[in-house]
Protein backbone atom coordinates (compact mmCIF):
# COMPACT_ATOMS: atom_id res chain seq x y z
CA UNK A 1 0.00 0.00 0.00
CA UNK A 2 2.85 2.22 0.85
CA UNK A 3 4.58 1.82 -2.67
CA UNK A 4 1.03 2.44 -4.00
CA UNK A 5 0.80 5.55 -2.83
CA UNK A 6 5.13 6.23 -3.71
CA UNK A 7 3.80 5.64 -7.19
CA UNK A 8 0.41 7.34 -6.82
CA UNK A 9 -0.21 10.06 -3.60
CA UNK A 10 -3.24 10.82 -4.82
CA UNK A 11 -4.74 7.41 -4.41
CA UNK A 12 -7.10 7.27 -2.09
CA UNK A 13 -8.30 3.82 -2.13
CA UNK A 14 -4.66 2.76 -1.79
CA UNK A 15 -4.45 4.88 1.31
CA UNK A 16 -7.87 3.01 2.75
CA UNK A 17 -5.85 -0.19 2.26
CA UNK A 18 -2.56 0.92 4.66
CA UNK A 19 -4.59 2.27 7.24
CA UNK A 20 -6.79 -0.40 7.21
CA UNK A 21 -3.38 -2.76 7.52
CA UNK A 22 -1.97 -0.38 10.26
CA UNK A 23 -5.26 -1.08 12.40
CA UNK A 24 -5.01 -4.51 11.89
CA UNK A 25 -1.14 -4.63 13.32
CA UNK A 26 -2.14 -2.33 16.30
CA UNK A 27 -0.88 0.93 14.93
CA UNK A 28 -4.54 2.69 15.40
CA UNK A 29 -3.25 6.49 15.90
CA UNK A 30 -0.83 5.97 12.36
CA UNK A 31 -4.34 4.33 10.66
CA UNK A 32 -6.16 7.43 11.99
CA UNK A 33 -3.55 9.91 10.76
CA UNK A 34 -3.73 7.98 6.87
CA UNK A 35 -7.04 8.36 7.25
CA UNK A 36 -7.16 12.05 7.91
CA UNK A 37 -5.32 12.30 4.72
CA UNK A 38 -8.09 11.80 2.35
CA UNK A 39 -9.64 14.86 1.80
CA UNK A 40 -13.50 15.28 1.83
CA UNK A 41 -13.63 15.66 -1.87
CA UNK A 42 -12.45 12.55 -2.58
CA UNK A 43 -14.38 9.72 -3.86
CA UNK A 44 -13.48 7.93 -0.78
CA UNK A 45 -14.54 10.24 1.89
CA UNK A 46 -17.55 8.91 3.29
CA UNK A 47 -15.79 4.94 3.25
CA UNK A 48 -12.93 7.11 5.03
CA UNK A 49 -15.41 7.99 7.61
CA UNK A 50 -16.88 4.60 8.41
CA UNK A 51 -13.10 3.37 8.46
CA UNK A 52 -12.12 5.84 10.92
CA UNK A 53 -15.15 4.50 13.31
CA UNK A 54 -14.35 1.22 12.67
CA UNK A 55 -10.96 1.56 13.72
CA UNK A 56 -11.65 3.46 16.74
CA UNK A 57 -14.19 0.71 18.09
CA UNK A 58 -11.57 -2.23 17.22
CA UNK A 59 -8.72 -0.60 19.16
CA UNK A 60 -11.52 -0.52 22.33
CA UNK A 61 -12.15 3.49 21.66
CA UNK A 62 -15.83 3.02 21.86
CA UNK A 63 -16.63 6.44 22.89
CA UNK A 64 -14.81 8.16 20.47
CA UNK A 65 -16.27 5.78 17.61
CA UNK A 66 -19.72 6.27 19.05
CA UNK A 67 -19.27 9.65 18.72
CA UNK A 68 -17.85 9.91 15.33
CA UNK A 69 -20.25 7.89 14.31
CA UNK A 70 -23.62 10.13 15.83
CA UNK A 71 -21.63 13.26 13.94
CA UNK A 72 -22.46 11.39 10.24
CA UNK A 73 -26.05 9.83 11.23
CA UNK A 74 -27.00 13.66 12.47
CA UNK A 75 -25.42 15.33 9.77
CA UNK A 76 -28.01 17.04 7.58
CA UNK A 77 -26.56 15.03 4.59
CA UNK A 78 -26.92 11.49 6.56
CA UNK A 79 -27.55 8.70 4.26
CA UNK A 80 -29.27 5.24 5.59
CA UNK A 81 -26.16 3.81 5.77
CA UNK A 82 -25.11 6.36 8.10
CA UNK A 83 -27.62 5.78 10.29
CA UNK A 84 -27.20 1.90 10.16
CA UNK A 85 -23.77 2.87 11.42
CA UNK A 86 -24.67 4.23 14.44
CA UNK A 87 -27.63 1.75 15.10
CA UNK A 88 -24.67 -0.48 14.92
CA UNK A 89 -22.45 1.18 17.24
CA UNK A 90 -24.86 1.60 19.69
CA UNK A 91 -25.91 -1.66 19.56
CA UNK A 92 -22.56 -3.03 20.26
CA UNK A 93 -22.72 -0.78 23.15
CA UNK A 94 -25.71 -1.96 25.17
CA UNK A 95 -28.03 1.27 24.02
CA UNK A 96 -30.33 -0.94 22.43
CA UNK A 97 -33.52 1.14 22.56
CA UNK A 98 -30.89 4.32 20.83
CA UNK A 99 -29.84 1.37 18.40
CA UNK A 100 -33.99 0.57 18.05
CA UNK A 101 -34.78 4.67 16.52
CA UNK A 102 -32.04 4.62 14.01
CA UNK A 103 -32.55 0.83 12.54
CA UNK A 104 -36.39 2.50 12.35
CA UNK A 105 -34.70 5.58 10.11
CA UNK A 106 -33.19 3.06 7.70
CA UNK A 107 -36.26 1.23 7.36
CA UNK A 108 -38.21 4.48 6.64
CA UNK A 109 -35.41 5.58 4.16
CA UNK A 110 -36.18 3.23 1.96
CA UNK A 111 -35.36 -0.41 3.30
CA UNK A 112 -38.64 -1.50 4.51
CA UNK A 113 -38.83 -4.65 2.06
CA UNK A 114 -35.47 -5.81 3.28
CA UNK A 115 -35.77 -8.25 5.66
CA UNK A 116 -32.92 -8.01 7.35
CA UNK A 117 -33.36 -4.23 8.43
CA UNK A 118 -36.83 -5.72 9.99
CA UNK A 119 -34.96 -8.28 11.84
CA UNK A 120 -32.26 -5.85 13.34
CA UNK A 121 -34.71 -3.72 14.13
CA UNK A 122 -36.97 -6.16 15.65
CA UNK A 123 -33.92 -7.79 17.74
CA UNK A 124 -32.92 -4.14 18.89
CA UNK A 125 -36.76 -3.94 20.29
CA UNK A 126 -36.49 -6.64 21.54
CA UNK A 127 -33.25 -6.52 23.54
CA UNK A 128 -34.38 -3.11 24.78
CA UNK A 129 -36.99 -4.80 26.54
CA UNK A 130 -40.48 -4.03 24.29
CA UNK A 131 -41.40 -7.68 22.77
CA UNK A 132 -44.57 -5.99 21.72
CA UNK A 133 -43.06 -3.93 18.94
CA UNK A 134 -40.22 -6.29 18.60
CA UNK A 135 -42.78 -9.10 17.54
CA UNK A 136 -44.97 -7.02 14.60
CA UNK A 137 -41.08 -6.26 13.23
CA UNK A 138 -39.34 -9.67 13.06
CA UNK A 139 -43.10 -11.03 11.42
CA UNK A 140 -42.15 -8.55 8.97
CA UNK A 141 -38.47 -10.01 8.09
CA UNK A 142 -40.42 -13.70 8.68
CA UNK A 143 -42.68 -12.38 6.24
CA UNK A 144 -40.23 -11.01 3.65
CA UNK A 145 -38.08 -14.08 3.85
CA UNK A 146 -39.81 -16.86 4.77
CA UNK A 147 -36.94 -19.57 3.64
CA UNK A 148 -34.74 -17.54 5.37
CA UNK A 149 -33.45 -19.59 8.50
CA UNK A 150 -31.98 -16.64 10.23
CA UNK A 151 -35.04 -14.58 10.49
CA UNK A 152 -37.33 -18.11 11.64
CA UNK A 153 -34.73 -18.74 14.16
CA UNK A 154 -34.79 -15.20 16.01
CA UNK A 155 -38.36 -15.35 15.95
CA UNK A 156 -38.96 -18.49 17.30
CA UNK A 157 -36.85 -18.67 19.80
CA UNK A 158 -38.10 -15.04 20.85
CA UNK A 159 -41.65 -16.02 21.01
CA UNK A 160 -40.43 -19.11 23.17
CA UNK A 161 -38.74 -17.32 25.54
CA UNK A 162 -41.08 -14.63 26.12
CA UNK A 163 -44.16 -17.03 26.86
CA UNK A 164 -45.48 -17.14 23.05
CA UNK A 165 -47.14 -20.15 21.78
CA UNK A 166 -44.79 -23.09 21.95
CA UNK A 167 -46.44 -24.99 18.92
CA UNK A 168 -46.20 -21.69 16.35
CA UNK A 169 -42.82 -21.41 17.85
CA UNK A 170 -41.63 -25.16 17.03
CA UNK A 171 -43.21 -24.45 13.58
CA UNK A 172 -40.83 -21.80 12.64
CA UNK A 173 -38.07 -23.31 14.27
CA UNK A 174 -38.90 -27.08 12.44
CA UNK A 175 -38.63 -24.81 9.52
CA UNK A 176 -35.49 -23.30 10.06
CA UNK A 177 -33.66 -26.47 11.11
CA UNK A 178 -34.47 -28.16 8.04
CA UNK A 179 -33.44 -25.44 5.66
CA UNK A 180 -30.18 -25.27 7.79
CA UNK A 181 -29.91 -28.63 9.65
CA UNK A 182 -26.25 -27.96 10.71
CA UNK A 183 -26.73 -24.80 12.58
CA UNK A 184 -26.13 -25.41 16.54
CA UNK A 185 -27.89 -22.36 17.02
CA UNK A 186 -30.85 -23.68 15.60
CA UNK A 187 -30.26 -26.81 17.09
CA UNK A 188 -30.43 -25.80 20.15
CA UNK A 189 -33.55 -23.26 19.55
CA UNK A 190 -34.99 -26.49 18.04
CA UNK A 191 -34.26 -28.14 21.16
CA UNK A 192 -34.86 -25.71 23.59
CA UNK A 193 -38.56 -25.15 22.18
CA UNK A 194 -39.38 -29.18 22.59
CA UNK A 195 -38.24 -28.48 26.34
CA UNK A 196 -40.42 -25.59 26.66
CA UNK A 197 -43.35 -27.42 25.38
CA UNK A 198 -42.72 -30.67 27.90
CA UNK A 199 -41.00 -33.22 25.40
CA UNK A 200 -37.33 -32.95 27.07
CA UNK A 201 -36.34 -36.39 25.56
CA UNK A 202 -36.79 -35.03 22.49
CA UNK A 203 -35.01 -32.01 23.12
CA UNK A 204 -32.48 -33.94 24.70
CA UNK A 205 -30.22 -34.90 21.32
CA UNK A 206 -30.42 -32.01 19.60
CA UNK A 207 -29.42 -29.60 22.72
CA UNK A 208 -26.12 -32.26 23.16
CA UNK A 209 -24.93 -31.90 19.77
CA UNK A 210 -25.60 -28.17 19.88
CA UNK A 211 -22.90 -28.08 23.33
CA UNK A 212 -20.30 -30.91 21.62
CA UNK A 213 -19.87 -28.16 18.65
CA UNK A 214 -19.62 -24.89 20.51
CA UNK A 215 -18.46 -26.26 24.33
CA UNK A 216 -18.21 -22.62 25.17
CA UNK A 217 -21.35 -21.10 24.66
CA UNK A 218 -23.08 -20.50 27.77
CA UNK A 219 -26.57 -20.51 26.97
CA UNK A 220 -26.18 -23.51 25.01
CA UNK A 221 -24.79 -25.08 28.22
CA UNK A 222 -27.21 -23.45 30.61
CA UNK A 223 -30.41 -25.05 28.39
CA UNK A 224 -28.03 -28.50 28.64
CA UNK A 225 -28.01 -28.61 32.25
CA UNK A 226 -31.99 -27.72 32.71
CA UNK A 227 -32.80 -30.67 30.09
CA UNK A 228 -30.44 -33.15 32.42
CA UNK A 229 -32.27 -31.98 35.31
CA UNK A 230 -35.28 -32.21 34.17
CA UNK A 231 -35.03 -36.07 33.29
CA UNK A 232 -33.47 -36.34 36.87
CA UNK A 233 -30.03 -36.71 35.21
CA UNK A 234 -28.78 -34.07 38.54
CA UNK A 235 -25.19 -34.72 38.28
CA UNK A 236 -25.35 -34.65 34.79
CA UNK A 237 -27.09 -31.38 35.05
CA UNK A 238 -24.40 -29.35 37.40
CA UNK A 239 -21.68 -30.66 35.30
CA UNK A 240 -23.60 -28.69 31.99
CA UNK A 241 -24.17 -25.62 34.39
CA UNK A 242 -20.82 -25.44 36.37
CA UNK A 243 -19.29 -25.47 32.43
CA UNK A 244 -21.46 -22.73 31.27
CA UNK A 245 -20.83 -20.48 34.46
CA UNK A 246 -17.24 -20.79 33.09
CA UNK A 247 -17.86 -18.51 30.13
CA UNK A 248 -21.47 -16.71 31.16
CA UNK A 249 -21.24 -13.14 32.12
CA UNK A 250 -21.29 -11.92 35.22
CA UNK A 251 -25.32 -11.90 35.59
CA UNK A 252 -26.19 -14.78 34.08
CA UNK A 253 -23.15 -16.43 36.06
CA UNK A 254 -25.34 -15.84 39.17
CA UNK A 255 -28.19 -17.09 38.14
CA UNK A 256 -26.29 -20.45 37.09
CA UNK A 257 -24.49 -20.73 40.31
CA UNK A 258 -27.94 -20.48 42.16
CA UNK A 259 -29.25 -22.92 39.99
CA UNK A 260 -26.13 -25.40 40.45
CA UNK A 261 -26.96 -24.66 44.84
CA UNK A 262 -30.68 -25.06 44.38
CA UNK A 263 -31.89 -26.32 40.73
CA UNK A 264 -34.34 -24.47 38.80
CA UNK A 265 -37.23 -22.68 40.07
CA UNK A 266 -39.61 -24.56 37.61
CA UNK A 267 -38.71 -26.53 34.59
CA UNK A 268 -41.07 -28.88 32.38
CA UNK A 269 -40.75 -32.47 34.14
CA UNK A 270 -39.96 -35.74 32.69
CA UNK A 271 -40.28 -39.27 34.56
CA UNK A 272 -36.45 -39.20 36.11
CA UNK A 273 -33.84 -41.79 33.85
CA UNK A 274 -31.40 -41.70 36.95
CA UNK A 275 -31.02 -40.76 40.60
CA UNK A 276 -30.94 -37.58 41.41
Amino acid sequence: ARTALIADPANDRARLLLANALAADGATDRALATLADIPATSAFARTAVDARITVLAGAGREDQALAAARARADAADAQSADFQVYGDQLSAAGRHAEAARYYRRVLDDGADTNWAAWLQYGGALDEAGDWAAARPALERAVALAPAEPLALNYLGYAMAERGGSIAASTSLLERASALKPDDLSILDSLGWAYFLGGNPRRALPLIERAALGQPTNAEIGDHLGDVYWSLGRRYEARYAWRAAALTADAADAARIADKIARGPLATPTAPPTAAP
